[in-house]
């Protein structure tokens, strides 16, 4: 894997998933030593279940 090939990839993978939030990455030296990844989802009211069984969630989220 080439030198930033894996962080390429780290975050190509978050847009993948619908990733809603902020990565800050940190360099030293010109090189990654820190990433880290912050979310906060909410679901719409509209789109509640009226019933859960605890396995099935919202298809619809919307981000802060």
């Amino acid at each position: 894997m080439s030198r930033g090939e894996k962080l390429f990839r780290f975050l190509a993978s978050l847009m993948m998933r619908d990733f809603y939030g902020s990565v800050t990455i940190r360099f030293e030296g010109g090189k990654v030593t820190h990433v880290e990844t912050a979310t906060r989802r909410m679901w719409v009211y509209q789109e509640l279940p009226a019933e859960t069984d605890g396995l099935t969630t919202p298809s619809h989220r919307t981000h802060l």
